[in-house]
């Protein structure tokens, strides 16, 4: 069980596609993994925003266990689509 004192973060990316590949990678290699999100973007109702300061809103997270870490570092760094 992932919890959060015993998780490290190994990737963070404010790519929807890029968090999307490392999950399916971790996934198919068979690494438990959490994730998280923080949306960046405090005032909701704002307009005019432009589409870079839309890219940036939200910031995607991964997690693993403490004792996965290098399994799982290694298996998103072999990944030829990051």
């Amino acid at each position: 069980m992932i919890t959060i004192f015993n998780r490290k973060e190994i990737f963070t990316t404010f790519d929807l596609g890029a968090y999307q590949n490392v999950k399916q990678q971790l996934h198919q290699a068979g690494i438990r993994y959490r994730t998280g999100l923080i949306n960046l973007n405090r005032n909701h109702h704002r307009t005019g925003m432009t589409s870079l300061q839309m890219k940036y809103a939200v910031q995607y997270r991964i997690f693993v266990h403490k004792k996965d870490v290098d399994k799982a570092v290694h298996c998103i760094h072999t990944n030829p689509n990051l």
